[in-house]
């Protein structure tokens, strides 16, 4: 297996990858245990600076089963797919990893991450590593009704996480050497 890999300042990217989120979404890995990782699709976050970090910044639904191995393991990947991968997005957004390994069988693969031990999806080309240093809850009281309405009709809030951006890159993984 071959591997080419370019790091790219995250600002370069960063209006594509919003674009991406909002529009098919995109991977987010966690793995709290070493060879158990999980992802999800993420349609909602950001790119930004916070504390004078760069910072990917993701909101878990706390009934997810990524919010606990998130909380465990303090760091995740975010995977960005530049071809159509709409049937792994859609998989990975309705399967729970409390029921399934979605690394096995379903057309997602794990490749190594560079600094973490969160691996990437191995069948997307962009990646961020991020390190988490900061969370706070998204209450009720911080939500105007008509989202509360529409986005929490049970009240099932999420926990926006700060990660600090630690590495932003292509990485194209061919079969042979």
């Amino acid at each position: 297996m071959m591997k080419k890999f370019m790091e790219i300042p995250y600002g370069q990217v960063a209006q594509e990858t919003l674009d991406r989120m909002q529009n098919g979404g995109l991977f987010l890995t966690t793995c709290a245990k070493p060879g158990e990782p999980n992802t999800m699709t993420i349609g909602w976050g950001g790119i930004g600076c916070f504390f004078s970090k760069p910072v990917f910044y993701v909101p878990v639904r706390t009934s997810r089963h990524t919010f606990g191995l998130l909380k465990q393991s303090g760091e995740f990947t975010v995977s960005i797919p530049l071809h159509d991968m709409s049937e792994e997005l859609l998989f990975a957004g309705t399967a729970s990893g409390r029921d399934v390994a979605k690394f096995t069988g379903h057309g997602l693969t794990v490749a190594p991450a560079l600094d973490l031990s969160t691996p990437v999806v191995a069948e997307c080309e962009r990646h961020f590593e991020c390190r988490v240093f900061a969370s706070t809850d998204v209450t009720e009281g911080a939500v105007p009704e008509d989202m509360l309405t529409r986005w929490y009709p049970d009240r099932d809030m999420h926990i926006l996480f700060f990660g600090e951006i630690l590495r932003c890159y292509t990485l194209h993984i061919t079969g042979k050497e």
